[in-house]
């Protein structure tokens, strides 16, 4: 996990940077649309996508390769074979998605804007130097995990080690040695990964009107697919409307405005009544201050009178 980690932070920080390249280079164009042909106009990121493409769907000697193919291993020698035969499909989906955008994006008729044509050019050095970092792990950057037996096998293991002791060579080759053997994990995923190449290739290059015919005759499978099962939909309709309703009409409304609104404005309005009661007290006239001095005299005195009666 941890190797596929590392190797994983080459191809696809890679792939980030080149998609950024390709907007640079298009001036903001994001649709791969309106993209096609862009190989011969920027070369150096068509080529160092291409080994980021091939490195993430687990092509050899490409970094992803090598970790990709231990956790296929792991997975099947837990017994899970219903998690073991999703990431095999995975395996294939990802050659599939990612040589769509390779194919798409450089190969092919260009698709973009007459306006933008004649501005398509390569990134500066700035941009494409470390593309060219980033690929070159992404080619070499898996072979620190080798199997063990082959040249310097196991050279991230023995790392990990003193850290990890489940990460030694001999307890990942037991795990491995469970189920299936290397090999046969590696050539199933290298298998998956062509076939999913293959696909990108007969359906955006060789035929790119074959995908919307196949969408044609799937509608609703397509239409299902392009709006995400729904799942946007469906948020919206039982979690994301209640959540509005409950936070404008209960919360904004009700405790919000009539509540800590109501005390906040409540306190000053009654600081506000008993300011304006008092200062009917302060007339600034002198017979009048002359006249409750006086009948507080009187009251005083009528009090002590009293009690002196009694």
């Amino acid at each position: 996990g941890i190797f596929h980690l590392m190797t994983h932070a080459f191809f696809k920080s890679l792939l980030f940077l080149c998609a950024g390249s390709v907007i640079h280079g298009l001036d903001g164009e994001q649709d791969m649309n309106r993209m096609g042909g862009l190989r011969h106009h920027m070369p150096i990121t068509w080529l160092t996508m291409l080994i980021a493409g091939l490195a993430i769907s687990g092509i050899p000697p490409f970094a992803g390769f090598f970790s990709k193919d231990l956790i296929l291993a792991s997975a099947y020698s837990s017994g899970q074979m219903w998690l073991w035969a999703l990431a095999i499909v995975t395996v294939g989906l990802t050659a599939l998605y990612m040589f769509r955008l390779l194919f798409m994006t450089f190969h092919g008729a260009s698709r973009v804007e007459p306006a933008k044509a004649h501005h398509v050019h390569e990134s500066p050095p700035v941009m494409a130097v470390p593309l060219i970092v980033l690929a070159i792990f992404s080619i070499i950057g898996g072979w620190v995990g080798l199997p063990q037996g082959i040249l310097w096998g196991d050279v991230f293991e023995r790392f990990l080690a003193p850290i990890a002791p489940s990460m030694t060579p001999e307890a990942g080759a037991a795990a491995v040695g469970a189920g299936l053997s290397p090999w046969t994990a590696s050539a199933i995923a290298l298998a998956m990964a062509l076939i999913g190449i293959a696909i990108a290739w007969v359906c955006y290059l060789q035929n790119p009107g074959l995908p919307a015919r196949v969408a044609g005759s799937l509608r609703g499978l397509y239409r299902l697919l392009l709006d995400k099962y729904y799942i946007d939909e469906l948020y919206n309709l039982f979690i994301g409307r209640p959540l509005f309703w409950i936070s404008q009409f209960v919360l904004f409304r009700g405790i919000d405005t009539g509540v800590i609104d109501g005390i906040v404005d409540g306190a000053g309005l009654g600081v506000e009544g008993s300011g304006e009661g008092l200062r009917r007290l302060e007339t600034g006239n002198v017979r009048d201050y002359a006249f409750a001095y006086l009948l507080g005299v009187l009251a005083i005195a009528a009090y002590y009178v009293y009690r002196a009666m009694h």
